[in-house]
């Protein structure tokens, strides 16, 4: 059994016994903002306490967007105040929610904002009323993990027969419940495959790039490339380690920084397929005949082909780029 609290401005820090809550919790989920226009009076303070007490967090919004455009909006403003060192950021959707944005949009208005924490390439999550279960198409949109409070009398204590009706990861099961204080605070536990490190553990995303990427040894888009990761190379981004907003790069045993949006950067796929070389071939530096060499391969040679291009594919070794014709005359896969 996990244990769960989140938190906001109807709480304060100083309610808390911070030494002792940091041995009953497993991770705390912190408000950062009810709306745009409203920001939560006790984030930053619950963050730092967190810090301080090594308690792992999350964050959350409460969405109040009003549209598809202005849920995008919420979710930059999301982004920007909230703090690197969160191991996921979830969206709340709730009756104030419905009465803001009305319920024809509802969903896809969602869905834009967690797309928005998605490309920056956040842990995700989606937190909407059990009343609101089988509406609104609220269960087509699709975040990292999906949070559901339900409650039954609502005593404290997690009522089995009360658990929600729909499949989901996080289970809300009081609003209040006691940890490190007299004072009561939401629980949840886990409902789900998902461990508690999937919540509140490393936070690394295995990813393979998409084009030749320049690395950087700080967060500074103006400071000079120490090393290059060639297209199809696979690095580990930590999120744990951020520096001005980039993320840092574990590469090749050492590690270096680049931009922590994952879609215009990186495949979180592995794009890679293997071929092996049907005869003796030389690659071309551009996929058609006639141009320049690249490199050779002998026949039985294994080769990395990360895209097929004009009818070419796109082949990568040791950092170089050759093309042959997907004819199954040159390679083959294996």
């Amino acid at each position: 059994m996990a244990k769960i609290i989140d938190v906001s401005h109807h709480q304060t820090p100083a309610q808390f016994d911070w030494p002792k809550l940091a041995k009953e919790v497993d991770g705390i989920i912190i408000r950062v903002q009810f709306g745009t226009n409203v920001i939560d009076r006790e984030y930053k303070n619950f963050i730092a306490k967190a810090k301080q007490y090594k308690i792992p967090f999350g964050l959350y919004a409460f969405g109040m967007f009003v549209s598809v455009a202005d849920a995008k909006i919420e979710a930059q403003n999301f982004l920007k105040r909230g703090d690197s060192e969160a191991k996921f950021w979830a969206l709340d959707v709730e009756k104030e929610t419905i009465a803001a944005c009305g319920t024809k949009n509802l969903a896809a208005a969602s869905q834009a904002f967690i797309d928005v924490l998605k490309a920056a390439g956040k842990k995700t999550g989606f937190y909407y009323e059990h009343q609101y279960v089988g509406k609104y198409k609220l269960e087509t949109v699709k975040a990292d993990f999906l949070w559901i409070p339900r409650y039954g009398s609502n005593n404290g204590a997690k009522q089995t027969n009360y658990a929600p009706a729909v499949a989901c990861d996080l289970w809300q099961y009081t609003s209040v419940g006691l940890a490190g204080s007299n004072h009561p605070v939401d629980l949840s536990d886990l409902r789900g495959s998902k461990k508690i490190d999937y919540f509140f553990g490393s936070n690394k995303k295995t990813v393979f790039a998409k084009h030749d990427l320049y690395l950087l040894p700080r967060g500074d888009w103006n400071a000079k490339s120490t090393k290059t990761i060639h297209e199809g190379y696979a690095a580990i981004l930590n999120y744990d380690v951020m520096d001005n907003g980039f993320v840092q790069v574990e590469f090749q045993g050492k590690t270096y920084f680049y931009s922590g949006a994952i879609e215009p950067y990186w495949y979180t796929k592995n794009p890679n397929k293997r071929y092996e070389a049907v005869k003796n071939v030389l690659t071309r530096a551009d996929p058609r005949w006639g141009g320049k060499a690249s490199f050779r391969m002998k026949k039985g040679e294994e080769i990395n082909v990360v895209a097929v291009v004009a009818g070419w594919l796109k082949c990568s070794k040791s950092g170089k780029i050759g093309y042959l014709p997907n004819d199954g005359k040159h390679l083959k896969k294996k």
